[in-house]
């Protein structure tokens, strides 16, 4: 038996041109419109290298612009996307065929941004550094250095402070001291270094010497 009330649907156009990029925040995907296909939603899916592509889509619910951040890929990792148009919303999707896939590698080659707002104050005879935290979300920690006069840099304190704040416990006395701030993500990549906090290191501070008074 042959239902008379059937009626065929033309099938859905796929995307095209779908590219991915490495960025510090994820891996961001970029696709067209399918022609003449304005307001159209769309499913993306993500395979590991060598893996088949699953039957959920990566997003939550069907995207309505032609872009995607992948905020969950793992650094180092491979992987392959495709993307289909959709007709609905939500599952059961009637969807397009895959568009070309696109396999990208999770690689972190952007540093952190400069710390700021570094601050460099006298306690007796150490000198106490603080500054903004960064807000990366692979943070690693900090490097502290300081130039005595118009020495070299020098590294002070733990290779990655983990905290935005040091304690210098007996910094150089009568010396003019010039401290500096780099980040540093878990791929090793440092910012570059903040603005510079200096400070005339003294034998006793004024506010111990009034004091004593």
């Amino acid at each position: 038996v042959v239902a008379q009330d059937l009626e065929s649907v033309s099938p859905i156009p796929p995307p095209s041109g779908l590219r991915a990029e490495a960025t510090a925040d994820g891996i961001r995907l970029r696709w067209d419109a399918p022609a003449g296909e304005g307001g159209r939603k769309y499913n993306l899916y993500r395979a590991a290298a060598g893996a088949a592509f699953g039957e959920r889509p990566l997003q939550q619910g069907a995207l309505s612009t032609a872009e995607y951040l992948d905020p969950d890929a793992t650094i180092g990792g491979s992987y392959r996307y495709v993307v289909r148009a959709t007709a609905s919303d939500g599952p059961p999707y009637r969807e397009s065929v895959s568009s070309e896939e696109v396999a990208v590698v999770a690689e972190d080659r952007f540093p952190p941004a400069a710390p700021s707002g570094l601050v460099a104050v006298q306690e007796g005879a150490a000198v106490r550094l603080f500054w903004n935290p960064n807000q990366e979300r692979d943070l690693a920690g900090y490097r502290v250095s300081r130039r005595t006069g118009f020495g070299a840099w020098e590294r002070i304190g733990p290779d990655l402070d983990k905290e935005p704040f040091l304690l210098e416990p007996a910094a150089p006395v009568g010396a003019h001291c010039v401290y500096r701030v780099t980040a540093v993500d878990r791929a090793g990549n440092e910012s570059a270094p903040s603005d510079a906090a200096d400070l005339d290191v003294v034998a006793e501070p004024p506010a111990a010497a009034e004091g004593a008074r």
